[in-house]
């Protein structure tokens, strides 16, 4: 936008006279932008006139009195030449409004909001961005949360089938399938509403989000969940309705659990009561139900075998069952701050007094192990053996024999002893004894690929003899490299150790804790500058000798 008119405005009957003899005046033309241009000018310098690209007698009157007040006019006469002096006495101020106007346009976007186009500032722009964004991104987690849900019971169904949780649920789980085609679960719809939506989610990372698209996918992701909630919905039907006719009919329900339903319970608790129910509070709630089924299908069998139940009898039984069952869920996602924090220490010790000699830290395996109770292996670890345990101890709590803390030692010694023998326990112990010689192995690719291959400035400049250098790193090489192995301090393996259980999620075996120890190791910079103090001393040894020998 140009700040300048072409010809003059205002008062087309001029009455002022040129200041220069000969000069002449140009007719005032009030050509519409000109008069728009004026009217900005006298906005611009206090005067309240419209913008209408008219010269009204208004506009003409508002001239006079800026000429009479800015230039000191005895008598204005209401035009405005182009590079008058009236248009220098305020060009200042239309200048820097003009100025001001392209900064706050600057700072401004054009939006679109209900079929109307509004104008607002970029920080509203970016905020409501970033609700959209993270409304979006919500939808996304809870289409994916759901969607994995149906995967992992998914999942546990084909675990359960090939044998993970014994015979007998195996078999159930089979005669189920036999029985119903529809009871197999549908991957492809779970697979697709997951793949869908993470899209969604992946789309809402961007840092220029494509808003089309995002609109799209989402109406895409909806889709793909309804079919999956539709299939999984019609699955689960088929292998509960499936399975509930067994429980009248065959005794293969008798003393299993469906131990899939309870997953799939618990996630439906958790998911329809919208985080009001907890998810250890769910997880009671499926397993007091489920054994209630269970049970009940168990003293079903019992009738159809001839055996003698009576109907107080079964009710009682059926109780206690869920009232067992449920305890132990409770007990588990009852395993607080405090009593994990206990057995943790508990593991930490007898562990720790196990490793022999050149061991981990103790901090390490503290970590470790508190990584592991928070992931979802050692949840489920947790889980089966506080139940198992309550199980085993059923009888003494029902007479009163067994306390809460006779429960917690035997709870506690049951899952330290499964620990230690498997699961991470045997991967802390193998992963220690290998520890020297991973340590070993990344030392000497380092000695290698840093000295040997050619002598760095670092000892040139120490051992200007290039020939005799070059003759100690050749001959001796190997044996260089074998002691500064030997001589790397503690601390700086210690460190390694500890930035290694900082990124481990508590579930890895020995071999993926290998490598990421590994991996700590050859970027640690405190081992970098102890090999070269290492390798300075141990080469000016033999520098030495030669020296001599000359």
């Amino acid at each position: 936008m140009s700040l300048a008119i072409s010809a003059p405005v205002g008062d087309k009957n001029r009455i002022t006279i040129a200041d220069k003899k000969g000069q002449k005046f140009k007719p005032v033309a009030n050509k519409p932008e000109d008069v728009k241009m004026v009217q900005l000018f006298l906005i611009a310098n206090g005067y309240k006139v419209p913008l209408d690209g008219k010269a009204s007698a208004a506009m003409i009157k508002a001239i006079r009195a800026f000429q009479k007040s800015a230039c000191g006019f005895k008598k204005p006469d209401g035009i405005i030449d182009p590079g008058g002096k009236s248009w220098k006495a305020g060009f200042g101020k239309l200048k820097a409004k003009h100025e001001a106007n392209l900064k706050e346009l600057a700072n401004r976007v054009e939006i679109t909001e209900n079929g109307k186009v509004k104008h607002i500032t970029i920080k509203e722009f970016e905020k409501r961005q970033a609700e959209m964004l993270r409304k979006f991104s919500n939808r996304a987690d809870g289409l994916i949360g759901q969607a994995e849900c149906w995967e992992d019971f998914a999942k546990d169904a084909e675990k359960t089938m090939q044998g993970a949780d014994g015979f007998m649920m195996q078999m159930t789980e089979f005669t189920v399938r036999w029985a119903n085609k529809t009871a197999e679960p549908p991957w492809n719809a779970i697979l697709n509403a997951r793949s869908e939506a993470k899209f969604l989610k992946s789309l809402t990372t961007h840092s220029k989000p494509n808003w089309e698209k995002i609109s799209a996918q989402e109406t895409k992701a909806v889709k793909a969940h309804n079919a999956g909630k539709k299939a999984f919905k019609k699955y689960i039907d088929a292998r509960i309705g499936t399975a509930g006719a067994f429980a009248g009919s065959l005794e293969i329900v008798r003393d299993t659990s469906f131990t899939v339903v309870e997953v799939y319970v618990t996630a439906q608790i958790v998911i329809q009561s919208k985080g009001k129910i907890k998810p250890y509070e769910a997880q009671i709630l499926a397993a007091t139900s489920v054994e209630g089924i269970k049970s009940s299908a168990g003293q079903v069998g019992e009738v159809l075998a001839g055996n003698n139940v009576t109907f107080e009898g079964a009710a009682k039984k059926v109780a206690l069952d869920m009232f067992f069952a449920g305890a132990g869920a409770a007990i588990t996602g009852k395993l607080g701050p405090a009593m994990a924090k206990k057995f943790a220490g508990d593991f930490s010790v007898q562990l720790f007094s196990k490793l022999g000699t050149n061991k981990i830290p103790k901090e390490a395996i503290d970590k470790l192990i508190t990584n592991f109770l928070k992931s979802g292996a050692g949840q489920a670890y947790m889980e089966n053996m506080a139940k198992e345990t309550f199980m085993l101890l059923k009888t003494g709590i029902e007479k009163g024999k067994v306390t809460g803390k006779d429960f917690q030692d035997a709870f506690f010694k049951a899952a330290t002893a499964g620990l230690l023998k498997g699961g991470i326990g045997k991967s802390i112990s193998k992963f220690n004894s290998e520890r020297p010689m991973r340590t070993s192995l990344v030392v000497g690719k380092l000695v290698h690929s840093k000295y040997l291959k050619g002598a760095p400035d670092m000892l040139r400049k120490l051992y200007p003899d290039e020939d005799n250098l070059t003759k100690i790193l050749v001959k001796h090489g190997p044996d260089i490299a074998q002691n500064i192995s030997e001589k790397i301090s503690g601390k700086v393996t210690e460190t390694a150790v500890l930035k290694t259980v900082d990124m481990a999620s508590g579930t890895e075996n020995e071999k993926q804790l290998g490598k990421m120890y590994e991996a700590e190791l050859r970027k640690s910079k405190a081992l970098h500058d102890e090999l070269d103090a290492l390798m300075k001393s141990e080469v000016g040894k033999y520098y030495k000798k030669l020296e001599k020998a000359k």
